[in-house]
Formats: structure tokens, C-alpha cells, sequence
């Protein structure tokens, strides 16, 4: 009898032993994660990137390979790499960490590399009358077809305010005001200087310029 006990305690202390011993643990891929410094980058500046990512409790991030996206399948292992491209356009950026029981992770993110000289499209160029020392804008018709310049002096310095009417979509000068000329008429021995204001156009195409006399008008 005290055998059979001593045989079923034993039993009872090797299933307990067996149930300790079969604990699994188990670990996932970190969080892959990065941050770009920019939104984007003009043709030649350096990019800026960060990883981000967050590695599994218990576990540590030990391994990064980033891939730029550009033609020549630029890579890095650093942690925090930089990267010049050397072309424009939309890239998109890979980074694959690895923690320290071999699992791995990836995140992908897009940036765009712009090109400065493809940014600006010169529609035309013009050659105006005068030279512009005013600070003034041009000015947009309200349908888009028209812009409104104005020029302030002569080739020697003189005084002398022409507005310009120009096709935006080819340049072409649609007509010329002479605002010194007219401001004579109104006021013989007077005339436009410099224009402080840019010309402003009402909804009916109508167009104002706002400008001082030389000379003060007689009652």
C-alpha cells in the first residue's frame, strides 16, 4: 500500500514538473517605421531620413537596410542615413529593420525630388517700353487673357508712365496707354511719376491705376 502511494505522488510531481517545463514565449517583428525631413526635396539637396521603428519588448533592433528607390538601387545600413539624388521625380523609400531573433519588418514611404529649372515654364518673355523702377505687380484680367504692366521712365531717367495690355497666352500687346500724355492734357506742364500701386481691374474689365502729378493742379 505505501508503494502504490509513493508510486501515484510520484506521478503527480513529474506531471506538475512536465506542465513548468512546457511554458513557450513568444516575439514579433518590431514596428518598422521612418521619417523623412522634408515633404520634398529640390534636384541636389540632401535628403533626410530617420528610423522610427519600435522594436518588440524584450527584443532590440539590431540591422537596417534602406532602399532610395532611385535608378542605380542606392542602399544603406545606417541607422539614420543620407541621400542625394540625382535625378527628379517621385521615389519611393524602403526600410527593412531586423531585430535580434532574425525577424524583420518593413515600411515604405514616397518622396517627390523637384527639378527648379522644370518648375518654372516661361510662356513668353517681352521687351517693354521703358525700364520698371515702380514697385508694382502685374495685373490678371478676370477671365485670364489679358495682364496689365506698367513701365515708369525713359532710357535716361525721365519720367514717363505707360500701361501695357499683353495676350498671356502668347505675349502679344493688345494696346498702350500713355498715362504721362493724358495726365498733361488734364494738367498742362504736369505729368506721371513713379506708381506706387499695381493696377487693379474691376469686374466689368474696367482697369484703375493710381497716380501721383508732378505738378500741382491750377484752381
Amino acid at each position: 500500500m505505501n508503494r502504490l502511494a509513493y508510486l501515484l505522488s510520484l506521478i503527480c510531481i513529474l506531471a506538475f514538473s512536465s506542465c513548468e517545463e512546457d511554458k513557450v514565449y513568444y516575439h514579433t517583428a518590431a514596428k518598422a517605421d521612418f521619417t523623412i525631413g522634408e515633404n520634398m526635396y529640390e534636384l541636389g539637396q540632401t535628403a533626410v531620413f530617420k528610423d522610427a521603428s519600435i522594436p518588440d519588448e524584450g527584443s532590440r533592433i539590431v540591422a537596417w537596410l534602406w532602399e532610395f528607390g532611385d535608378a542605380k538601387k542606392s542602399v544603406s545600413t545606417e541607422q539614420n542615413p543620407t541621400f542625394v539624388y540625382p535625378s527628379d521625380g517621385t521615389f519611393t523609400i524602403k526600410l527593412t529593420v531586423t531585430d535580434d531573433n532574425g525577424l524583420s519588418a518593413t515600411a515604405k514611404k514616397d518622396l517627390t525630388i523637384l527639378d527648379p529649372a522644370k518648375a518654372i515654364n516661361v510662356m513668353w518673355q517681352k521687351e517693354m517700353g521703358g525700364p520698371i523702377e515702380s514697385t508694382v505687380s502685374p495685373a490678371l484680367s478676370a477671365d485670364g487673357k489679358t495682364v496689365y504692366m506698367i513701365t515708369d521712365q525713359t532710357s535716361t531717367g525721365a519720367f514717363d508712365v505707360k500701361l501695357y495690355a499683353y495676350d498671356t497666352e502668347n505675349g502679344t500687346q493688345k494696346w498702350a496707354f500713355d498715362v504721362t500724355a493724358n495726365m498733361n492734357e488734364l494738367n498742362p506742364g504736369g505729368g506721371a511719376s513713379m506708381v506706387y500701386a499695381s493696377p487693379a481691374v474691376g469686374p466689368n474689365g474696367d482697369v484703375y491705376i493710381v497716380v501721383r502729378d508732378l505738378k500741382p493742379a491750377t484752381a
